[in-house]
């Protein structure tokens, strides 16, 4: 009597343990890697692997898609710049760029300066800054009102580098 109890105790084990392994969900048990460009690559067989791309999201390209702000006034003068007059652009960065790395000098110094010296030198690159800063804004309020007397003027708008 044990016996057959225990026996169909184990049968019920057995027969539990084998339908839990055929309820294996094969949708997420199928190896996938999320490649870079959004594709996902799966095996779909043993060494075959197939690409599955993800429809992406179709930007429409319009003449008046605009370019996204920034939190800085300052840098977003300078992306206008950029698009608009390269050549002035190149002037300031170079200038922009000599700024940066005085205060990349007084960053990695700031701890064994004299705190005068470092006061000063802060001051200075500050109104430097500021001063590029505001250059840049007026280069830019220059293009723009040559823009506006072209239009007014009826004659054509120059775009970038002309």
């Amino acid at each position: 009597m044990f016996f057959s109890r225990f026996s169909s105790i184990v049968v019920f084990y057995i027969t539990f343990m084998l339908a839990g392994c055929s309820l294996v969900d094969t949708e997420s048990s199928i190896p996938t890697v999320r490649n870079v460009g959004g594709s996902i690559t799966t095996k779909i067989g043993h060494d075959q692997y197939t690409s599955i791309s993800k429809p992406r999201k179709k930007v429409p390209e319009t003449y008046w898609a605009s370019i996204p702000s920034s939190a800085n006034s300052c840098i977003d003068n300078f992306k206008f710049l950029k698009s608009e007059s390269p050549d002035d652009f190149t002037e300031f960065e170079t200038r922009y760029s000599k700024i940066s790395r005085i205060y990349s000098f007084l960053n990695k110094n700031k701890n064994i300066m004299d705190p005068d010296a470092r006061e000063v030198l802060s001051m200075s690159l500050n109104m430097r800054l500021n001063t590029l800063c505001e250059e840049i804004k007026y280069k830019g309020y220059q293009l723009v009102k040559n823009k506006l007397a072209a239009v007014s003027d009826g004659g054509t708008i120059a775009s970038a580098g002309n």
